[in-house]
């Protein structure tokens, strides 16, 4: 099995009863600190570069790119949030 197909089971198998308040706690912070960095680098010159090379036009989707109103193909918005 892989450590993919592991941590997939891992995820579906945990009820969240429990996960401590702590636990909670980090993982909110975790992900406030996850969308806070990608909106602060949205508007810098690698995310510009990253999605002018993958032809954004070229590649709609339902994705969002943090920053804008465009949406991407999945694969695109990941590479360039």
């Amino acid at each position: 099995m892989s450590i993919a197909d592991q941590f997939a089971e891992r995820i579906v198998s945990t009820d969240y009863g429990q996960i401590t308040s702590e636990a909670c706690g980090w993982a909110k912070a975790g992900l406030l600190d996850t969308i806070g960095v990608t909106l602060a680098g949205a508007d810098q010159d690698c995310a510009r570069m990253s999605g002018a090379a993958l032809g954004i036009a070229a590649a709609p989707g339902p994705s969002l790119v943090f920053g804008g109103k465009q949406r991407v193909d999945p694969l695109s918005a990941a590479l360039i949030n």
